[in-house]
């Protein structure tokens, strides 16, 4: 066994004195648990006098305590500008628990953000070491990806990422150069580690309201804030991005000199840094670094064989684009709508998936010009709301993971005519939004009006009688169930029954208050049966319920497969205000349902229209929505809605033609 040399001997001693002093400060009160200055400096110079390759665990423990007990302004001015602190934290954090990185790092970023504008310089020089070797977000990452998702620790590191993005986000007014720099390389870190996917994962996976809620609170949110800072600075401001755009797009080419020849001789594919922001330039960047497979085959072919050339970058900056207005838009509905939090997270997946739709959509409609280009353009949005609107129905049905599909099923069924077809509905009913205060009058008054009209459909067919059962057309006890002729007398206040053995040869007609028969040749004769009279005032309420029932056929076999028959019927009851049954009577059709039920309901002097069918209202909303389509045709763009103006008489019924020449521009049509 060596014997330990003087000087080591003195180092031993030098660092117990050191580690003694550390750990008395960090026992004290916490008003009281900082080195002085002189004492910080000497324990800096000590620490740093090493290999940062050869730190032992014991220094590496007490070099981290440093970090949380050295003097603020020291820390701040000396520590953490320190080249040799770097190597050091460079080489030990990887080793170091994870848990003592929270504590010392969340420490600094607490003392940072108490006095903001003091050390910004100092700090930010900090945060670029960081971010130039992603020491912690990567750690982070390792993290995440290997604690259990049960586990409390996995809060503690959510909230310790929110911590280090909204500290790095403090300084977006103090220095937007090089902080855009350092979120750019971010920002695609956060790509390349998977860092978005890993999120939505434990988003989606994890039960504990806690997890989530760090995950909206703290991870999301500041994704949000860095997607706004990127999109407020224009890429001829940032000579680092600019740079590493047209690296990656000659890279993209891969010397390819006739496709590059191609792609120089088209004018929508050029870039003008004076219009794209960083978020753009970066999505233009994520795409290209791992494009899709389908869609650089199509693009290509399309590129080389085809007609007009997709504006490919044109329209990777403008879904870019799309994307960050529709998340702002929404940004304040996370908690009621949580899937919003995984395209928010994996927006590059996203934007992939509509860079396919608008390419099908530029090739089908045989697109050309830079009009066509805008115009489909502006089916992003259209689809995004109808995205939203499909995810909105399904949500709480279906798990939370089941979404990504439903997404991804939704985007492949778009193509151009669905995608025109649904731009049309969204103009028409932001139309109908537009007018709404102005229509509600029209609206009630379209309502009564489609309801009486649909009420004398049924009045009318009621008056020429229906045939009902007064018997259960399925009861297997009887032979052939009688029979009900129903009719509504011609004043319109009685409905007339009587009973029959079955359908008479000829229709049943009213003379005075009594049903009667004309006989013919063929006739057998029926037995005189007494006319009910019940005044349609005195039914005030309706009672149905649909029946079904499996019949076995009479002549099944043992050697035969028998398939059983299934008959429906309705049974009503028609009741008087005291709840007295006026009349049974049984209803085997639909059509039936919506003929006779409905149309007593409607000729009823109760309200009771909520009660009708679903056929019936169906038939009411269409002719509503069709009328308004018609209404809609004579409106004049031109008058203010709020208007207090008087149009003359004449001017009822015109078209606009500025509104007819501009259709063509906005609307599909064929």
């Amino acid at each position: 066994m060596e014997t330990p040399t003087d000087t080591e001997l003195n180092e031993n001693v030098k660092f117990q004195n050191i580690y003694k002093l550390i750990q008395s400060k960090r026992r004290l009160p916490f008003v009281n648990d900082k080195l002085s200055w002189v004492e910080s400096s000497k324990c800096l110079q000590f620490l740093t006098d090493v290999d940062p390759e050869k730190i032992s665990p014991a220094w590496r423990e007490t070099f981290m305590s440093f970090m949380v007990c050295s003097d603020l302004s020291f820390e701040f001015e000396v520590v953490l500008r320190d080249k040799k602190v770097h190597d050091i934290l460079y080489n030990i954090l990887p080793q170091c628990d994870f848990v003592t990185i929270i504590t010392v790092f969340k420490t600094l970023f607490n003392q940072f953000l108490k006095q903001p504008t003091r050390y910004r310089e100092e700090f930010l020089q900090f945060l670029e070491f960081l971010n130039q070797k992603h020491l912690l977000l990567n750690i982070s990452m390792y993290y995440l990806e290997t604690i259990a998702i049960d586990d409390p620790k996995l809060t503690e590191c959510l909230n310790f990422l929110g911590s280090y993005l909204n500290t790095i986000l403090s300084l977006r007014d103090f220095d937007a150069t090089r902080l855009s720099v350092l979120i750019t390389e971010l920002y695609l870190e956060m790509i390349r580690c998977q860092f978005t996917v890993v999120i939505t994962q434990l988003l989606l996976q994890s039960d504990n309201s806690n997890t989530r809620h760090s995950i909206i609170q703290h991870i999301v949110t500041q994704k949000i804030e860095i997607s706004i800072f990127l999109s407020q600075i224009k890429l001829e401001n940032c000579k680092y991005l600019k740079d590493k755009l047209f690296k990656i797009i000659e890279e993209s080419i891969n010397g390819d000199e006739d496709l590059q020849k191609k792609l120089d001789s088209i004018e929508n594919l050029a870039i003008d840094p004076k219009e794209l922001n960083l978020l753009q330039v970066l999505d233009v960047i994520v795409f290209l670094r791992e494009p899709d497979l389908t869609f650089k085959r199509i693009f290509i072919e399309h590129l080389l064989f085809g007609g007009s050339p997709f504006p490919f970058y044109k329209a990777v900056s403008r879904i870019s684009y799309e994307l960050h207005e529709f998340f702002m838009k929404h940004q304040d509905e996370l908690k009621t709508k949580p899937y919003l939090i995984s395209f928010i997270m994996n927006k590059e997946s996203f934007l992939e998936s509509i860079m396919k739709v608008q390419l099908n959509i530029w090739i089908e409609s045989s697109s050309k010009s830079a009009g066509d280009m805008e115009s489909v353009f502006m089916l992003i949005p259209v689809l995004l709301e109808k995205l939203d609107h499909v995810l909105q129905e399904v949500y709480g049905t279906v798990p939370l993971s089941d979404l990504p599909a439903i997404v991804n099923d939704f985007i492949k069924s778009l193509d151009y005519r669905k995608a025109r077809d649904l731009q049309l509905l969204r103009i028409r009913n932001s139309q109908l939004d537009k007018w709404e205060p102005q229509m509600q009058e029209f609206d009630s008054i379209l309502f009564n009006q489609v309801h009486d009209f649909v009420k004398n459909q049924r009045l009318v067919r009621l008056q020429k009688g229906v045939w009902v059962y007064s018997q259960n057309p399925i009861d297997t006890t009887m032979r052939i169930p009688k029979l009900y002729f129903t009719i509504v007398s011609d004043n319109q206040a009685n409905l007339l029954v009587r009973e029959f053995e079955a359908k008479t040869d000829t229709e049943p007609f009213v003379e005075g208050m009594k049903i009667v028969y004309k006989m013919t040749i063929h006739s057998q004769p029926i037995p005189q049966t007494p006319t009910i009279v019940i005044p349609l005032k005195q039914i005030a309420y309706f009672e149905n319920r649909d029946n079904s029932v499996k019949v076995q056929p009479g002549n099944s076999s043992n050697k035969l497969v028998n398939l059983g028959q299934i008959l429906s019927y309705t049974k009503v009851k028609l009741l008087d205000k005291n709840k007295k049954r006026l009349l049974k009577v049984y209803l085997d059709t639909k059509e039936k349902k919506t003929i006779w039920l409905d149309g007593l309901r409607l000729l009823s002097p109760y309200d009771i229209k909520e009660d009708i069918s679903v056929e019936t209202k169906k038939q009411q909303n269409d002719l509503i929505s069709l009328r308004k389509d018609v209404q809609m045709v004579n409106l004049h763009t031109k008058v203010e809605l709020d208007s207090t103006s008087v149009i003359s008489d004449r001017d009822d019924e015109f078209y606009d033609i500025d509104t007819l020449l501009n259709l063509q521009a906005h609307t599909y049509y064929e």
